[in-house]
């Protein structure tokens, strides 16, 4: 029997959007999203600065969404521990955070417990602060992305209004397929409704291709479209690795250096340390 494609394509009901939402909850959101000339809106709180000299260039703000970039072995969660580090003793690293009396979320989606608890230690080092200010989950072992989700949520519902920065330590555990579009433009726009229904700021870490220029699929295209700023770590040679701003929505940041030294904590290399050694990082380093 011969299947008559068109016909069954006129035929079939198209479905209506209002036919998914009910009328009442459009207008809620019509009314919670308008925006009036006459009405007070305040300017995005800046939660991350990173100093210059004299200078100072906002980075992260609540209510956003940033990506951090970089190669398998770039040390991209080093410059996150010291992001995180920034926030939780103050300002680090010529890097001012303020949480302005809430908490840090830290997760990671790919490393186990033993590794993890490696960056714990590693921020109780740099701080000198224990996890009073700090929380730190490990979703390895939650092998579906939606439960890893709801985890996250789970979260951020039961601590609501608590924290000021959510830090993903890796986004590609988030979603099936990070080339799909549909996902991808799914996960990300979570990421931002979540920044502005908790008022927090998400950072989240992607790796690039192995071409080094380009992030990991349509997940890394959207993202640097949405992302308030892109932070691309790159490995200089065996012992430094860059931090440069690829995209931002303020001024972009000026780049600097980093290493890794003897106590196997980052350190600026702009930045005076007398007390702290150069060293060449262990290839067979995690992290």
């Amino acid at each position: 029997m011969k299947i008559d494609l068109d016909k069954i394509e006129q035929t079939t009901k198209q479905i209506d959007e209002t036919e998914v939402f009910d009328t009442e909850f459009l207008d809620k959101c019509i009314q919670e999203s308008s925006v009036r000339a006459g009405d007070q809106y305040t300017q995005d709180v800046v939660i991350l600065k990173f100093i210059d000299g004299s200078y100072e260039t906002p980075v992260m703000s609540l209510s956003n969404i940033s990506l951090t970039l970089g190669a398998a072995k770039a040390k991209k969660t080093f410059y996150t521990t010291m992001v995180a580090s920034a926030f939780i003793a103050g300002g680090k690293f010529l890097m001012q955070g303020d949480l302005m009396g809430r908490k840090l979320l830290y997760i990671d989606t790919e490393q186990s417990k033993f590794h993890c608890q490696k960056i714990v230690k590693r921020l109780v080092k740099l701080t000198g602060i224990h996890e009073y200010n700090w929380d730190f989950i490990a979703l390895r072992r939650y092998a579906e992305p939606e439960l890893r989700l709801a985890i996250i949520k789970r979260m951020l519902d039961a601590n609501f209004g608590a924290y000021q920065i959510v830090i993903i330590d890796g986004v590609v555990d988030l979603v099936y397929d990070f080339n799909n579009l549909k996902e991808s433009t799914v996960i990300i726009n979570k990421l931002m409704s979540w920044s502005e229904v908790y008022d927090c700021h998400i950072n989240f870490i992607l790796h690039m291709n192995k071409d080094g220029i380009n992030a990991r699929g349509h997940l890394g295209s959207i993202a640097i479209q949405k992302a308030e700023s892109v932070f691309k770590v790159t490995k200089q040679d065996e012992t430094f690795s860059e931090v440069s701003c690829q995209a931002s929505r303020n001024k972009a940041f000026k780049s600097f250096e980093f290493f890794i030294n003897n106590d196997g904590l980052p350190v600026r290399q702009d930045h005076v340390y007398e007390h702290l050694n150069t060293t060449k990082q262990s290839d067979s380093d995690p992290f």
